[in-house]
């Protein structure tokens, strides 16, 4: 729950940063625990454990190849040659999880939450409470009615394909060209929604 809410908090925290915050430069590359220590807390920035304990995968005759692979973490958990450094990286992911929610934490107290309040608070009374649901439910999951899928599915690429076909009558208003486009496409989608006009000299 707290690991749920932290990335909520960090991402809060760094989106809402402004010029005048001397961190608002440190945009991490995403909302990992890697990433997140790298951008906020250099000193404590977590390594990978492909880059700890990746090995070379064996061949089929025995000799090691060029490609990596890496092992289970109970494997690295029993074995002598890596229990010592897997006790070392999982105890320096706690040090840094609890530096990283104070961090967080106090870049959450210096933003404001209505009149009195700051995002900290908001942290507290929602994050948190939202993290807990989002683990409760993971561990409990929810009942699937398996007979009734086929059905569920087939309903769905119906509605998708009509969907589609909306959209596409709109969007040929727009561009006769666009029933050309992949609905798929991210870049595509905004181009259509939220390019700008061309000039009329240019139609």
């Amino acid at each position: 729950a707290a690991a749920a809410a932290d990335a909520a908090a960090a991402a809060a925290a760094i989106a809402s940063g402004d010029d005048t915050d001397p961190d608002s430069s440190l945009v991490p590359s995403g909302y990992s625990l890697a990433a997140l220590t790298a951008a906020l807390l250099p000193g404590m920035a977590k390594r990978p454990m492909k880059e700890l304990f990746s090995r070379p995968k064996l061949r089929a005759d025995g000799t090691e190849g060029k490609a990596l692979e890496l092992p289970e973490p109970l494997e690295l958990q029993l074995t002598d040659a890596t229990r010592r450094d897997f006790i070392l990286y999982s105890a320096h992911d706690a040090r840094a999880t609890h530096a990283l929610h104070e961090a967080l934490r106090a870049r959450l107290r210096g933003m404001p939450w209505g009149k009195t309040q700051t995002m900290a608070d908001y942290y507290d009374s929602y994050l948190c409470p939202f993290g807990e649901i989002l683990t409760d439910i993971e561990a409990a999951g929810f009942k699937i009615d398996g007979a009734a899928l086929p059905g569920v599915e087939e309903r769905a690429v119906a509605d998708l394909a009509a969907a589609q076909a909306r959209f596409f009558a709109w969007a040929e208003r727009q561009c006769p060209h666009a029933r050309y486009m992949n609905p798929g496409s991210g870049n595509q989608l905004a181009q259509i929604l939220f390019a700008p006009p061309a000039p009329p000299e240019a139609v």
